[in-house]
């Protein structure tokens, strides 16, 4: 008889565990609920200012910053975010102490009003003041905020000088190489990759995004249908498994590209597992969830979207495309998602 209670108490335990890991561990058999925003979308004139599709925007302030990867003048050229008005271009291209080699991404500073420029050709990152620049684009001389050595964030967030969050390679003795998004302390190089790798997925490509506000890290995968979301110590909060989910080591297909966290919504890129070689292969929609994984939206906008961000006071998306509109930007506060 006494033996009936420990058995009670071990399937009530057995059962409380099982729905803990049903709360963590979330399968989406169909992600159908598409609203297509293609007339939605809303072209950005540059006028005359030329930069190439291989480009991306962030956000500072009042302003929306540029990054040109393909560029052979400048790198960076930033414009009015709210009425998309040109303002200057800075960061010349070229060897020179004061110019960029191998322009690698952007990294934003809110709080000092400042953005950084990775150039992977020096291992540097250089400082750039965004009043200093407004007021003398064409003389403004940057300074080196960091001598990456051999670490090198392909992307970065930045919080402070003793942490962001980035994207490392981190080498194998075959030659190989494997990435992880870690805690990266500028100050003193030092990297510390994120507490929770999803066991399932044997070779990391992943794109990420951080809220401070939220208390998230998103980590959506370039190869596999699965999005992770984690606290910002990179503990697992959930595991978000796709309609095409499996666990094969291979880049033969394309899922998520990029993601952004807009306010209490996740946002991300997705090419539907495509096949990676074919030109037919394009990232046309957004997959919108909630902080806890649930699908919400589909957003399908019809053109190749090569990269995006998210202007919080605007509540829009702002995105690069490989079509015959460059740069667009969608309103969300008209779609009520």
């Amino acid at each position: 008889m006494k033996t009936i209670p420990l058995l009670l108490l071990s399937f009530l335990s057995l059962c409380a565990c099982s729905s803990q890991k049903d709360k963590i561990e979330i399968y989406q058999t169909k992600r159908s609920n598409e609203i297509n925003v293609r007339d939605r979308i809303k072209e950005i004139d540059m006028g005359d200012v030329l930069i190439s599709r291989y480009s991306g925007p962030y956000i500072l302030d009042q302003y929306l910053i540029i990054g040109d990867y393909w560029s052979k003048d400048t790198v960076v050229f930033i414009f009015d975010k709210n009425n998309f008005r040109h303002i200057c271009s800075t960061a010349l291209v070229g060897p020179g102490p004061d110019e960029i080699t191998g322009f690698g991404s952007v990294g934003i500073n809110e709080k000092e009003r400042e953005f950084y420029l990775s150039d992977h050709g020096k291992h540097k990152i250089y400082k750039y003041s965004l009043d200093s620049v407004l007021a003398d684009p064409q003389n403004y001389k940057h300074k080196v905020k960091v001598d990456l050595k051999e670490r090198i964030p392909t992307r970065y967030v930045y919080v402070n000088d003793t942490l962001s969050y980035g994207i490392f390679m981190l080498p194998y003795h075959d030659h190989s190489f494997d990435v992880s998004i870690a805690k990266w302390d500028m100050t003193n190089n030092t990297v510390i990759p994120l507490n929770y790798v999803n066991p399932e997925i044997k070779r990391v490509r992943a794109s990420f995004a951080v809220s401070l506000e939220q208390e998230v890290i998103v980590e959506c995968f370039s190869h596999n249908d699965l999005m992770t979301i984690l606290d910002l110590d990179g503990n697992l909060k959930y595991n978000v498994y796709g309609p095409d989910w499996n666990n094969e080591m291979t880049n033969r297909r394309d899922f998520f590209k990029d993601v952004v966290i807009a306010g209490d919504k996740i946002i991300a890129s997705t090419a539907f597992g495509g096949a990676h070689t074919s030109k037919e292969t394009l990232t046309t929609a957004f997959l919108v969830f909630d902080l806890q994984g649930n699908y919400l939206h589909t957003l399908e906008t019809g053109s190749d979207i090569l990269g995006f961000c998210y202007d919080k006071d605007n509540n829009r998306l702002i995105i690069c495309f490989d079509a015959e509109i460059q740069y667009g930007y969608l309103d969300l506060s008209q779609l009520e998602i």
